[in-house]
């Protein structure tokens, strides 16, 4: 058993310092805020909108593609969260949706392809309750937000 043990950690050992080169990532931060970035809350059946723009606008035209991640949280069907783009050429163009409990609360990721061009990223968080009480709090909210480039 003990010879066992010591071929393991030597085969470990050989592996880690072999010439296979390591791969370089190309990925760049492009933006991160932890922790929330927005929320919408009710407090009845009624319909509320929070749009938020990302601060700054980016310049990305030295990345194929855009990689956005976030936190999404919601008690209520009735909700969802948007994300759009906007340039100087395009508004509003819809890049992501989530609606409704299921689709909201997990952590989202995904990619599209670069607009080329100086952009700038708005968060539409909607929530209309189907059912709930007199003075009940719902809310729809994201956190965590990280937007990155990819060579």
């Amino acid at each position: 058993m003990k010879s066992v043990l010591i071929i393991l950690l030597f085969s470990l050992f050989y592996v880690s310092c072999s010439d296979t080169p390591v791969s370089v990532n190309n990925d760049n931060i492009i933006f991160s805020k932890a922790g929330l970035l927005d929320s919408a809350v009710v407090y009845g059946c009624y319909a509320y909108t929070v749009r938020h723009f990302v601060p700054d606008s980016f310049d990305l035209q030295s990345y194929s593609h855009i990689k956005i991640q976030f936190n999404g949280f919601c008690n209520s069907d009735g909700s969802s969260v948007t994300v759009y783009y906007n340039t100087g050429e395009t508004q509003n163009v819809n890049i992501y949706a989530a609606n409704n409990q299921d689709g909201i609360n997990k952590l989202h990721s995904f990619s599209f392809p670069s607009p080329k061009s100086l952009t700038w990223f708005e968060i539409r968080l909607y929530i209309n309750p189907p059912v709930c009480g007199k003075g009940e709090f719902k809310y729809v909210s994201v956190r965590d937000l990280k937007i990155t480039g990819l060579k």
